[in-house]
């Protein structure tokens, strides 16, 4: 009897093992050290990243003209302490003698990089400190010691050999995950299964998009240069070439020419610049590593084509896991694959496409985690800060996606873990920042200028009464919202996520959307990008509409044919609203960038383009079918020289973005092995493509800038003589005759104010400067003899005191028209159009160049 009573007795004081015990219990037995997530040889090459990029940060303070080395100290320190921990996964008294070392050699060598940069006679004073300072001597000598006390206390703290249990606890998550998943969501119904032939026509439907936006990507129509033709009244002071000059003999974005450069810089080759683009510049990182065998272009375009994909396999991911059907996933996939935004800008060399992967990387992983319903171990949100900072080199998607992950865990997390996570991903960019100046680049900050004119709109619209301001809230978030996607795609996706039930989920899709909208919100009296900054929440809606489409077309009978037929008709509409910038119709893209206040006019109006002369063939820019040459441009050389720089130079600017994705990659939860074999490989591949890339870099694409193409000096004047074409005339005359209140505008894009006077068959036009490098003819008599006229003769001149640059296009021999000058001889002619302009709508209905 008492040993039956001693039973539980004895059986209540012996410990309970876990799962961790057992697991260090065996290891022990088996010989195996108590530390298996270890690696020395991570280690060394975790502490060799942090002294390169540390002396980055020395050297880039200093070349910026920062004399204090108080911050390039605290981020050989953090870095330190960083690299060791997570590459090396070092802890207690390893840790420190690593953090000890690292910070050492970073300022040993930080401080003879700046060393270099001095005159050969510098004295040791001026290397150690610039402005030879006590202040900065102690922080040298002080960072390494308090570095290595601190990193020694994390031992005190609790926080020592907490790696081994990070792939358990993950095993553990995924299977609660799953188990929620299945209780909570409803699922489609199993009478309509995912045959062979769905993924053959899933499959099919996706190359057929891919072929289009590959097509499309030839001619010279690309959505985001379409995007600033002046079609708009918003988009006057542009020319028919939109926001754009003359890359390689074809038409380009201005603001896509930046990552090409990166692309050639990360190369090798020779470049000082002050473009703000530099802090996104993980675009261009990316891009080169294709550039061994693809032109910069080229190279970045494959990473919009990859992104896009990325964002279909979050897609599937995502609508597979939450709504356990693959039918589901598949209509997601379809859907989004001709999702505006995409359709929009995969054509183009600019890092939306990127930014939109990341953030639909960043929804699927607050959602992969469960963040809001238990609670995740401190190596889960270091990987959360590790990822949103590493996307900051590349975008400005980590603030938005820190919103979500702040608003979604703040309940079930704790939160020193999410301070120390957001602490960490804002750390990111103000790091490049600093190293930046050191290798040649000088970052003038442009976005701090934008939010504080934000700011002061704002608080000058609260100060006229709260009325006041709530209605502007309404009206930009009303323009920002219906900017995101097409409307019927938007109220399907909307209609699909009120069938969700988890409320968890509810809340995630809802600060999906909240988060961009309210970002844009906050600069949109001052900037008129809409649909690219918000498209990332975009992720939801076709979540949502993929799964309304996967419930209705398992309705009986007529119902289900309906379903299908729908959703076809959504595709192939979809696909052809967003690819309509192609046709020159650009409604869609315009209601995307600027918002449906300026792009509704456009959806039943689209401008006739016309030569003056009609001596030359319609280029595809302006919808015909010549090449821009052939369609009068000036002709100018492929390609210009490259001039490389130091090898070393050119590695060292990979280093930040080769650190981060090492800390990204070995933070996740992965054994020793597949990390040393992870991190070598992606060492290897850095090396391998920055040596080839330097190897073979000796050009990049020559560009014309077409918006300040001739210079006319302060007293300089020339005549301009144009032989109207017959087209021409009858064509303004029937405008004219359909809408004899029409605005007629004689544009001029100069960088300077300059004198215009415009005689047509040597009769003058009376004609008013606005502010907008325009001018609109006042009497209506003068109309009509514009559209009779056989030659226009423009007669510019510049205005004393200052020097003006014209903008132009075309080359000075084409037939029937004139150009002389009193000053040096001009290559090109200047690039005066003629419009009319529907005065209610402010919608362009015919235009001559």
């Amino acid at each position: 009897m008492s040993c039956v009573n001693s039973s539980p007795q004895r059986q209540s004081r012996r410990p309970v093992q876990t799962d961790l015990d057992r697991a260090a219990a065996e290891r022990q037995r088996s010989g195996v050290a108590s530390h298996p997530h270890r690696c020395f040889a991570l280690a060394i090459m975790g502490v060799l990243f942090s002294i390169a990029l540390s002396a980055l940060v020395f050297l880039g303070c200093r070349a910026a003209g920062r004399d204090s080395d108080l911050f390039p100290c605290l981020v050989s320190v953090v870095s330190a302490w960083g690299f060791a921990s997570i590459v090396g996964r070092l802890s207690g008294r390893w840790l420190s003698v690593a953090v000890l070392i690292s910070t050492c050699g970073s300022i040993l060598l930080g401080k003879s990089l700046i060393g270099l940069q001095l005159l050969p006679d510098s004295s040791l004073r001026e290397i150690m400190g610039g402005t030879a300072t006590v202040t900065n001597a102690s922080f040298c000598l002080l960072a390494p010691i308090v570095g290595a006390a601190l990193a020694g206390m994390t031992e005190m703290a609790g926080m020592t050999d907490r790696w081994s249990g990070w792939s358990l606890d993950e095993q553990n998550n995924e299977g609660k995950r799953d188990e929620l998943e299945m209780r909570d969501e409803p699922t489609v119904d199993a009478r309509v299964p995912f045959t062979p032939i769905g993924w053959a026509a899933m499959a099919a439907w996706l190359l057929l998009v891919a072929v289009f936006y590959t097509i499309g990507g030839t001619g010279d129509r690309t959505g985001f240069r379409m995007i600033t033709v002046p079609y708009d009244e918003l988009s006057a002071n542009q020319s028919l070439l939109g926001f754009s000059v003359s890359m390689a003999n074809r038409p380009m974005m201005v603001e896509t020419i930046s990552a090409v450069d990166q692309v050639t810089w990360f190369a090798g080759g020779v470049r000082s610049d002050s473009n703000f683009r530099f802090l996104r510049s993980g675009y261009a990182f990316l891009a080169a590593q294709f550039s061994p065998i693809c032109s910069p272009r080229n190279s970045l375009l494959v990473v919009n084509f990859l992104s896009w994909l990325v964002c279909l396999g979050v897609l599937w991911r995502l609508a597979d896991r939450w709504f356990m059907s693959s039918v589901a996933a598949a209509f997601s996939v379809c859907i989004g694959a001709v999702g505006l935004g995409f359709g929009v800008l995969v054509n183009d060399t600019t890092p939306h496409l990127l930014s939109f992967a990341m953030y639909f990387v960043g929804i699927a992983m607050i959602s992969e985690f469960s963040l809001g319903n238990q609670r995740q171990n401190w190596q889960t949100h270091l990987l959360f800060g590790l990822v949103f900072g590493s996307m900051s080199l590349a975008y400005n998607v980590a603030q938005m996606l820190l919103l979500v992950y702040l608003a979604v865990s703040f309940r079930t997390q704790r939160l020193a873990h999410l301070l120390a996570a957001t602490s960490l991903a804002l750390l990111f960019r103000p790091v490049l920042r600093w190293i930046l100046p050191g290798l040649g680049i000088n970052v003038v900050e442009v976005e701090g200028a934008y939010l504080s004119r934000a700011i002061d709109h704002w608080r000058e619209s609260f100060e006229q009464g709260i009325v006041h301001f709530v209605g502007d809230v309404v009206r930009y978030t009303a323009e920002i919202v219906t900017s995101l996607e097409s409307p019927w795609t938007l109220a399907l996706g909307v209609l699909g996520l009120l069938m969700i039930r988890d409320r968890s989920r509810l809340w995630l899709c809802f600060m999906t959307i909240a988060s961009p909208v309210a970002a844009c919100l906050v600069f949109a009296p001052v900037a008129t990008a809409r649909g690219y900054v918000v498209f990332g929440a975009s992720v939801v809606i076709y979540l949502g509409a993929g799964f309304l489409f996967a419930n209705l077309i398992k309705r009986p009978g007529k119902q289900r044919v309906v379903a299908w037929l729908c959703l076809a008709t959504l595709c192939v509409g979809q696909l052809a609203w967003t690819t309509s910038h192609y046709r020159g119709w650009t409604a869609p893209s315009k209601a995307f960038f600027l918002g449906w206040d300026q792009g509704s006019p456009l959806l039943t109006e689209s401008p006739v383009l016309l030569n003056m002369t009609g001596n030359e063939p319609l280029p595809k820019v302006f919808g015909g079918n010549a090449s821009f040459v052939d369609g009068g441009a000036i002709e100018t050389a492929l390609a210009s020289e490259v001039f490389p720089r130091w090898l070393v130079l050119a590695q060292l600017s990979r280093l930040p973005f080769v650190a981060a994705v090492l800390l990204v990659v070995n933070s996740l939860p992965i054994q020793r092995p597949t990390r040393r074999w992870s991190s070598g490989l992606i060492v290897v591949w850095f090396l391998i493509t920055s040596l080839i890339s330097f190897a073979v870099v000796d050009q990049q694409p020559f560009v014309f800038d077409c918006m300040n193409a001739i210079e006319l000096g302060e007293k300089e004047a020339m005549t301009y003589e144009v032989d109207v074409s017959e087209d021409v005339r009858r064509e303004m005359s029937l405008v004219m005759t359909a809408h004899p209140d029409a605005n007629i505008e004689l544009y001029l894009g100069a960088s300077q104010s300059v004198d215009v006077r415009w005689q047509a068959d040597d009769k003058d036009v009376a004609i008013q400067q606005n502010d907008r490098g325009l001018r609109q003819v006042l009497l209506a008599k003068d109309s009509e003899l514009i559209s009779h006229s056989q030659r226009w003769k423009f007669s510019i001149a510049g205005v004393p005191g200052q020097r003006a640059t014209l903008g132009g296009w075309q080359r000075v021999e084409l037939q029937g028209r004139r150009l002389v000058s009193d000053g040096e001889a001009k290559m090109t002619l200047p690039g005066i159009e003629v419009r009319i302009r529907d005065r209610a709508t402010g919608v362009l209905m015919l235009a001559v160049f």
